[in-house]
Formats: C-alpha cells, sequence, structure tokens
C-alpha cells in the first residue's frame, strides 16, 4: 500500500512539474511577442502617455481605472491625472480640481536621447503648482512620470506611450 501511494505521489508531482513548464514557456512567448510588436517611435512629436499605477512619495502605490493620461499634440499639453499626496501652504486646495487636470499652451520641452529610452522634461510656465514633468520612454512602449510640485509633494507614475497618428 505505501509502495502504491509513493509511485502515485511521484507520478503526480512530475506531471505537475511538466504543467508548470508548459504554462511557464507559454507566458514567455506571449511577453516576448507582445514587447516585439509594441515600439514607441522616439522621434514622434505626438504622443499620449496613459498611467497605470500612481507612486506618491508617501503611501502605496495605487493601481488606476482607464482614462487618465498626459497628451502632447504640437503646442498643446493636456493633463488628466489623479494626485494622491500632501499639500504644503500656499496650495490651492479650493479650486475645484486636481493640481494634474490642466491644459497648457506655455511650456519649455528639453529631450535627450539614451540607448533604449527617451528622456522629455515638460515645464508648464502657465501652471503655478506644477514645476516639471519628467517622463522616460522606453522603445517598448513603456513610460515612467515624475512630477515636481511647488506646494505639494512630488508623485510618479508608470503607464504605457504611444505615438499620435495624424
Amino acid at each position: 500500500m505505501k509502495r502504491r501511494l509513493m509511485q502515485l505521489t511521484g507520478a503526480t508531482s512530475i506531471l505537475l512539474l511538466i504543467i508548470s513548464m508548459v504554462l511557464g514557456s507559454c507566458g514567455t512567448t506571449s511577453q516576448t511577442a507582445e514587447k516585439n510588436t509594441t515600439r514607441f517611435n522616439m522621434t514622434s512629436t505626438d504622443w499620449v502617455f496613459t498611467a497605470n499605477s500612481a507612486n506618491p512619495q508617501s503611501g502605496r502605490t495605487r493601481q488606476l481605472t482607464s482614462g487618465y493620461n498626459v497628451t502632447l499634440t504640437g503646442s498643446k499639453l493636456v493633463s488628466y491625472l489623479p494626485y494622491f499626496g500632501q499639500a504644503s501652504a500656499g496650495a490651492d486646495l479650493f479650486s475645484g480640481h486636481g493640481p494634474l487636470d490642466f491644459t497648457s499652451i506655455d511650456f519649455t520641452t528639453a529631450s535627450q536621447s539614451r540607448k533604449g529610452a527617451l528622456n522629455v522634461t515638460l515645464k508648464p510656465k502657465d501652471q503655478s503648482e506644477v514645476q516639471s514633468m519628467e517622463f522616460t520612454f522606453y522603445d517598448n512602449g513603456t513610460a515612467y512620470l515624475s512630477v515636481l510640485m511647488l506646494h505639494r509633494s512630488s508623485i510618479s507614475f508608470t503607464g504605457t506611450v504611444e505615438q499620435i497618428k495624424s
């Protein structure tokens, strides 16, 4: 009886090992295919950053629902992002909208390329709260955004970037 149980246990563990190897290889193949098909044209001047998660300076990372993004088209910057953090004296708390919900037509742009990534810094001049928005775009379509603010704690976001086709 013990011998039969040992044979069954050995066969079960081998079966579980085979199943895990098959499932693991399927996940790797689909991730590789996804990376190869999602490329961001780093010379593009019109793009949309879609935020998937928010990382406040203090507190936990928050997963975001769809719809939060930053769009740059020509000379117009539109930001629609949530804010989680602390405000200090001088912050406009009663404006009725979030500090990262704005449209800017007066901003400076600086960019720097490095292998596999593009760093873009936007500084809105017509927004009193946001000092700078520093993006890092990777050629596989993923992106990182760090926002430095005047009267509030900084916040960062991770997400994806896509070129806007005209």
